[in-house]
């Protein structure tokens, strides 16, 4: 083989490989924005249908508001 073919083969392959990880990465964001999007979703139905893990979670959302706003670590 000549020496520009032998270039010309090699960039070929360098650029399909380029192609193919551009590729496998914007399928990976998308299933990772959908997994975490189903999670999401997954949380609010839990929370909607489990009034004792709601009421739960609000005080130690206000817990952590108290502490972040008095100081005081016991909320």
């Amino acid at each position: 083989m000549s020496e520009p073919s032998q270039f010309f083969s090699l960039l070929v392959t360098a650029l399909a490989a380029l192609a193919v990880l551009w590729f496998v990465a914007f399928i990976l964001r998308k299933l990772v924005s959908i997994a975490l999007g189903l999670a999401l979703v997954f949380g609010v139905w839990a929370l909607w249908n489990d009034p004792s893990l709601l009421r739960s979670l609000q005080d130690r959302a206000i817990g952590y508001y108290n502490q972040w706003t008095t100081d005081d670590p016991r909320g």
